[in-house]
């Protein structure tokens, strides 16, 4: 009996699917199917991403030696303005990252003073 080629996905594959499953405007089914992926892949990519975003921010607080209070709070602000704010999606922006948001907003800007 032959084996099953199983195919293998980008990881931008993999986060785009799970924004469009995140924002909720079809049902997950419905984004699997014109994707051409199985729904049980869909949820399971989605926890895989979730797992390692609580990875990363354990790893960025909890494995360090503080010393002083001081310490510990400068690493959460880090924590919370570095990885946080800037790394993941809002949705009050359109589910980009907001460094990214800037960028295409002062890419639009710089085209609409061009233009006028």
């Amino acid at each position: 009996m032959e084996r099953k080629e199983y195919t293998r996905y980008r990881r931008e594959f993999k986060l785009e699917a799970v924004r469009f499953a995140a924002v909720g405007e079809r049902p997950e089914a419905q984004i699997a199917r014109e994707l051409g992926i199985w729904v049980n892949q869909l949820r399971k990519w989605r926890l895989e991403f979730a797992h390692e975003e609580r990875t990363r921010k354990t790893e960025l607080i909890m494995h360090c030696d503080y010393k002083t209070r001081d310490q510990v709070r400068a690493s959460i602000f880090e924590c919370m303005e570095v990885f946080c704010n800037r790394q993941r999606r809002h949705s009050t922006i359109h589910y980009q990252a907001p460094l990214a948001f800037e960028a295409s907003t002062i890419a639009q800007l710089a085209v609409s003073t061009v233009r006028g």
